[in-house]
């Protein structure tokens, strides 16, 4: 029942519940579990402890956390209906490949994706009927020495479809775009367990070559927001107590998915 949850938790339930039948799940020491036959949303709190042997046992479905339902509700709502089937769909195939700016490309993110948006070397968008509706960024090349030979490597970034729209075919329009100037060795991404298990990349040949293990950040529990150690000039292995000892609590993710395209 929806009054035996948290409020977010309540307000997360209450939105999906118009789409689709779900039933709440509630085991101990288990996040609480919205099933239904489409998909399984995990809804965790920041301090939540979770079972030592968490990390190594892949949940299947998405994993939402308060803070970000709190700061990003708009995107998190539209994701949710893209994991639902209920979305805007625009065949790749009508939209035209451009090159776009890094404030296009950070700008489109703010508005559009989870993670913190990123300035890149390589920035593709799609458009459609006049309107940006994804986008796609690369890393410069690096030299990877594998084999004993050495690569022309290339990092993909992000990838980000508009809200409210999925574009068909857009993920390899815009990849094959970039393969065909670029011409690069390998393509290495990182794919977030808490949303993905890499589908579409896995469709196009990507390889999984490793899980990367949980990441933490800073939680400002007074507005429920996030500082990633990177940000702040910090290395990711270590805390600082000083933002300890002013308020914040250390929380980790999920980690990621390592994934390879081999190309040469």
């Amino acid at each position: 029942m929806p009054h035996r949850l948290q409020h977010w938790k309540n307000e997360v339930y209450q939105f999906i519940s118009q789409h689709a039948a779900f039933k709440i799940q509630k085991a101990p020491e288990q996040p609480t579990a919205l099933i239904s036959e489409q998909l399984s949303l995990y809804l965790f709190e920041p301090l939540e402890q979770l079972p030592a042997d968490f990390g190594t046992e892949r949940l299947q479905g998405i994993h939402l956390w308060k803070d970000q339902w709190a700061n990003q509700k708009e995107i998190i709502c539209s994701r949710l209906l893209s994991a639902l089937g209920i979305t805007q769909r625009i065949h790749g195939r009508k939209c035209k490949v451009i090159s776009i700016s890094n404030p296009e490309l950070i700008n489109f993110l703010e508005q559009n994706h989870l993670h913190t948006p990123l300035r890149a070397k390589i920035k593709y968008g799609l458009v459609y009927e006049g309107a940006l509706v994804a986008v796609m960024a690369f890393s410069h090349p690096r030299q990877i020495s594998r084999n004993g030979n050495i690569y022309k490597s290339f990092e993909l970034i992000r990838h980000c479809n508009k809200s409210g729209y999925t574009v068909v075919g857009g993920f390899s329009k815009l990849l094959k775009h970039f393969i065909q100037e670029k011409s690069p060795d390998d393509i290495m991404t990182y794919v977030d367990l808490e949303w993905s298990k890499g589908e579409s990349y896995l469709q196009f040949g990507f390889e999984e070559v490793g899980i990367s293990p949980a990441q933490f950040f800073y939680l400002d529990q007074t507005q429920e927001k996030r500082i990633y150690p990177h940000l702040i000039g910090q290395d990711g292995k270590f805390v600082n107590q000083q933002l300890i000892d002013s308020g914040f609590r250390v929380v980790y993710n999920h980690g990621n998915i390592k994934l390879l395209l081999k190309l040469k």
